[in-house]
C-alpha cells in the first residue's frame, strides 16, 4: 500500500514537472517571438532607412487621413505619435518594397524542407489519420497563425501593414490592401517569424501531449500546417485581391459566410477605404 502511495506521488509529481516545463517552453518561444520581431524591426530602421515600417508614421498616416477612424479605434486613440513624418514619401516607400518577394522564397524554401519531411514520413502521412489531422491544422491552426500574425502587425509591432487603415487616396491611387497593389514594410518579417513560432509551437504540442504524441509526430502535424499556410497564402494572393475588386455595399445583406457576404465585411468593415 505504502509503495502505491509513493508510484501515485512520484507520478504526480512527474505531471507538475512536465506541465511546468510545456509552460515555460511555451512562454520562452513567445518572448523569444517577440523580441526577435522587435529587434528585427528597430535593426532595419538602424541600417536601411529610419522611417521603415516607422510606428510614428504610421498612426500619423492613419490619423490625418481617417482621423475619426482613429479616434473610434479602441487603441490607437489613446496613443502619441511623433509629428513631421513626409507622409507622401512614407506612402510611396511601401509600393518600393520587396516584402511580397521575401515571402515567397520563404514560402518556397519551407516547401522543399517539407517535401523532405513529407518523403522521410510517407508511410505516417498516407492515413487516414493523417488527412482528418491534415484537414484539422491546415484549416483551424493556420488561420490561427495569419490572424495572430495580423493581430501583432495591427497592435504590437505598428508594421506598414496598418496602411489598410488609412485613406492614401491623396498620395496613390491604387490599393491600400496587401497583396493586391503592394505588401507594405514589416508584413514579411513578422509574418515569417509568426510562422516559424506556429511550427514550433505545434511541435511542442505534439510533444508533451502524450496522446497526441502517440498519435501523430510532430513533423506529420508541421506538414499538415504547411499545407495550410499554402491554402491561407492562396486566399491571401488570389482570393484578397478579388474581394477587393467584387465588393459593393449591397453585399452587407449576403448569406452569411458567403464570399460576398466575407467581402463586403472585409473590404467595408475591416478596412478602412476600398479600391
Amino acid at each position: 500500500h505504502g509503495t502505491v502511495k509513493c508510484v501515485v506521488k512520484l507520478q504526480m509529481m512527474t505531471n507538475r514537472n512536465t506541465m511546468l516545463n510545456f509552460l515555460v517552453i511555451i512562454f520562452v518561444l513567445n518572448a523569444l517571438r517577440s523580441i526577435l520581431i522587435t529587434v528585427s524591426l528597430e535593426a532595419l530602421r538602424t541600417l536601411v532607412h529610419q522611417d521603415y515600417s516607422s510606428p510614428h508614421c504610421l498612426l500619423n498616416l492613419v490619423n490625418t487621413t481617417t482621423p475619426q477612424h482613429y479616434k473610434a479605434h479602441p487603441f490607437y486613440r489613446n496613443l502619441e505619435f511623433q509629428q513631421g513624418c513626409d507622409l507622401n514619401n512614407y506612402v510611396n516607400m511601401q509600393y518600393a518594397s520587396q516584402e511580397k518577394k521575401i515571402l515567397e522564397v520563404f514560402i518556397a524554401v519551407c516547401c522543399i524542407i517539407f517535401s523532405v519531411y513529407a518523403i522521410k514520413s510517407l508511410k505516417e502521412i498516407c492515413t487516414l489519420k493523417f488527412i482528418v489531422v491534415a484537414g484539422l491544422f491546415a484549416k483551424i491552426l493556420s488561420v490561427l497563425d495569419m490572424s495572430y500574425a495580423h493581430f501583432g502587425q495591427d497592435v504590437l509591432y505598428f508594421c506598414g501593414n496598418i496602411l489598410h487603415h488609412a485613406d492614401i487616396s491623396a498620395y496613390r491611387d491604387e490599393s491600400n490592401a496587401t497583396f493586391v497593389a503592394m505588401t507594405p514594410q514589416g508584413f514579411a518579417l513578422s509574418t515569417i517569424f509568426t510562422i516559424l513560432w506556429g511550427f514550433a509551437i505545434r511541435a511542442v504540442i505534439v510533444q508533451y501531449i502524450p496522446k497526441l504524441n502517440t498519435f501523430m509526430s510532430a513533423s506529420a502535424v508541421n506538414i499538415a500546417s504547411m499545407l495550410g499556410l499554402l491554402f491561407i497564402f492562396n486566399r491571401v494572393k488570389y482570393a484578397h485581391p478579388q474581394m477587393h475588386s467584387i465588393a459593393t455595399a449591397d453585399m452587407k445583406d449576403s448569406h452569411p459566410l458567403s464570399f460576398e457576404w466575407m467581402a463586403y465585411q472585409h473590404v467595408f468593415v475591416h478596412h478602412v477605404c476600398i479600391f
